[in-house]
């Protein structure tokens, strides 16, 4: 969390106690304080659909019919620094002059996309009019822009843009501006007149950061290599820094420096186009990374570390020694896909993701009870698309899993897809401006993984990990999947050298869908005989901001008993898990035949292999923060082992069964 104080900009710091700073200017009076305290942040979520979500909003809020949105009262979770607040106030003399009145149109829905160049108030609100106030990094350069066009632009027209913004439609009111995300810079509260089209700045605030320096934001990943784990963080310093670590919290006796060049930043000449290289940029300070050698220490150990360097450090916090491979050896993965992040104060910002900060807190619950082994994010993470800020409220909200289990991501089109991607950069195969500019590189500094890094960049964006029991694979669905492309080269590659009797269960792992319930995706469905091929046991995608689950399918088309192979293998399993946070999508009318369940709520799922035998992946809905998450449906899938069997009869006595079903068991609890 950041630690401030306020002062007057072109003035000094007033000396008052530290909790309260005030500052008086004379056209307008405001004050801003710094509060530990449980003050309740109020939040909007998009109204739902009564048959397919009913389940989902009990105990999270009433409707207000006023204005036909859902309020919810934001719940205090275990971290603190979802309880510090800056309050800010004002006070307007001659706020109809000033500001023209209050702002123009009111919202109607959710904040979900905000933009000048969408006139439907059901997808958002632009201020034609009116004053407002946005947080800013200190000194930002907020003089009046064009609009930038065809973009994911949607903020207002300053050539620095907010990190967020509130409506001030009052003579006198104040503001509780979260602080519950890593800054690494000073920062002011500018209030203007003027809406967006004609924003005109009365009065900055600032807010010195005081904690700048420490480190944080740190993220665990597998490196694809036995007994090893890298650990990866930001700072504001760009000079080589350390992982201290040990066996024990209080005797941290090993000590593991950077090397030469694993220091890393970005300038926006390093992006591809607006907004990432223009309103959008933020100085994202530098990434850190070191590879820490567990060798001899047994898997499963736990280990405790700090990182930073100097006088800088972060608390000591913990992981497990990760599994190596082995045919029974049980697995827990937390999956997800298209989360984002919130903010709990209820301030608007790029691309509101209504219900991340839910997700993320009982993911990092999840992962403690569970004892799980990893979470995987299934491409669109943080949704930044161009708004480099966004990243730190991201990194800060998984924070709390990322730093106890390794955090492997995949790319979505919202991290890669660039019309004009950058020199040396493979093409994708979709040509929009999903990303803002940012063609995957913000994203590959971020989270280094365990890729084959061909002609020395990590651009290909797809890796395997053996992880137990099962092989994980992450493709990259944005790139081309044909035969003679790279990826689906690659994909037979990688699949064919899997290992079955070590690591018997196989996963395959994107961000746009193969299959879903509105059919297949021309790019992906290519791939699909390789699936068949390598016998891959689930294919688990997001894309589509719900969640749903397929019979074991050929085609579009279930595959019967008729076609089941000795071993029990019949076909993958399609899912979507991309109710992470985002915006939820709509079924189709029609369910077609190959599905055998749907969630159009917010969750996240689990993937929990027994042993050889055995392996059940379970969908959680949403929940209120301080409650734990309903179990939708699960399904577990039976296998022989080792996984070449020869005859039916052999089959039948391994498995002590002789169920048509691939299924142990499938249900769906009824929603309360």
């Amino acid at each position: 969390m950041a630690r401030l104080r306020s002062f007057q900009k072109g003035g000094g710091v007033i000396s008052l106690p530290s909790f309260l700073v005030l500052v008086s200017v004379p056209a307008c009076v405001f004050s801003s304080s710094l509060t530990d305290t449980t003050t309740r942040g109020m939040g909007k979520i998009l109204p739902v659909d009564a048959e397919n979500d009913a389940a989902m909003l009990h105990e999270r809020g009433d409707r207000d019919g006023k204005n036909n949105v859902i309020t919810f009262l934001d719940r205090q979770s275990s971290s603190s620094s979802d309880n510090s607040f800056v309050e800010y106030s004002w006070k307007i003399p001659e706020f109809e002059k000033t500001c023209g009145g209050s702002a123009s149109p009111r919202m109607l829905n959710q904040v979900v996309w905000v933009s000048p160049n969408d006139p439907d108030p059901l997808m958002g609100k632009w201020l034609k009019e009116g004053c407002w106030a946005g947080l800013f990094p200190s000194g930002a350069d907020v003089s009046k822009i064009d609009p930038i066009k065809k973009t994911t632009a949607d903020q207002p027209l300053t050539k620095v843009a907010p990190m967020r913004w509130i409506e001030v439609d009052s003579e006198e009111g104040s503001f509780q501006w979260s602080m519950d995300s890593k800054q690494r810079v000073d920062m002011e509260v500018i209030l203007f007149s003027g809406g967006f089209d004609s924003p005109v700045p009365l009065k900055r605030t600032g807010l010195e950061v005081t904690d700048k320096e420490e480190p944080g934001q740190i993220r665990l990943a597998l490196t694809g290599r036995d007994e090893e784990m890298l650990v990866q963080w930001n700072s504001a310093n760009g000079d080589l820094q350390k992982v201290k670590w040990g066996l024990e919290k209080d005797n941290l006796d090993r000590e593991t420096t950077e090397k030469e060049g694993d220091v890393e930043t970005i300038s926006a000449s390093d992006l591809c186009g607006e907004p990432a290289t223009s309103q959008g940029f933020f100085d994202p300070g530098f990434f850190h990374a070191v590879s820490l050698d567990l060798s001899g220490i047994e898997e499963g150990t736990e280990v405790f570390y700090s990182v930073g360097e100097g006088g800088q450090w972060t608390d000591v916090t913990s992981f497990r020694v990760p599994k190596q491979r082995g045919a029974q050896k049980p697995v827990k993965a937390i999956i997800v896909a298209d989360m984002g992040e919130t903010y709990n104060d209820g301030s608007h910002y790029h691309w509101e993701e209504p219900d991340a900060r839910n997700t993320t807190s009982h993911m990092a619950s999840f992962a403690s009870s569970l004892d799980a082994d990893l979470t995987i994010h299934a491409g669109d993470l943080s949704y930044a698309t161009g708004y480099e800020s966004e990243w730190d409220k991201f990194l800060t909200a998984i924070e709390p899993l990322s730093s106890r289990l390794p955090y492997m991501t995949g790319k979505g089109n919202h991290e890669q897809d660039w019309a004009f991607p950058p020199p040396g950069a493979p093409p994708t195969h979709y040509k929009g401006r999903d990303s803002g500019g940012e063609c995957g590189v913000a994203t590959d500094l971020r989270f280094r993984m365990p890729t084959t890094e061909r002609d020395g960049n990590r651009r290909e964006g797809w890796w395997s990990v053996d992880v137990g029991s099962v092989h994980f694979t992450m493709t990259n669905t944005e790139m081309p999947c044909g035969k003679d492309s790279d990826m689906y080269a690659w994909l037979d590659g990688d699949l064919g050298g899997v290992n079955r009797t070590e690591t018997p269960w196989v996963v395959v792992l994107g961000h746009r869908q193969m299959w879903d319930s509105w059919g297949s995706e021309k790019n992906l469905v290519q791939m699909e005989p390789l699936l068949i091929k390598h016998r891959v046991d689930l294919s688990i995608y997001g894309h589509i901001h719900y969640a749903e689950q397929s019979c074991p399918m050929e085609k579009g088309k279930c595959v019967g008993e008729a076609n089941r192979r000795p071993d029990g293998y019949d076909a993958p399993v399609h899912l979507v898990v991309g109710n992470g946070g985002q915006s939820l999508s709509r079924f189709p009318p029609l369910k077609p035949s190959y599905n055998v369940f749907q969630q159009h709520e917010w969750g996240f799922s689990v993937l929990e292999a027994h042993n050889a035998t055995h392996l059940t992946f379970s969908f959680y809905g949403d929940a209120p923060m301080d409650s734990e998450p309903p179990l939708r449906h699960s399904f577990t899938l039976v296998r022989a082992f080792p996984r070449e069997v020869e005859s039916t009869g052999e089959l039948e006595r391994e498995r002590g069964t002789s169920s048509s079903s691939p299924f142990l068991s499938s249900s769906s609890p009824s929603p309360p």
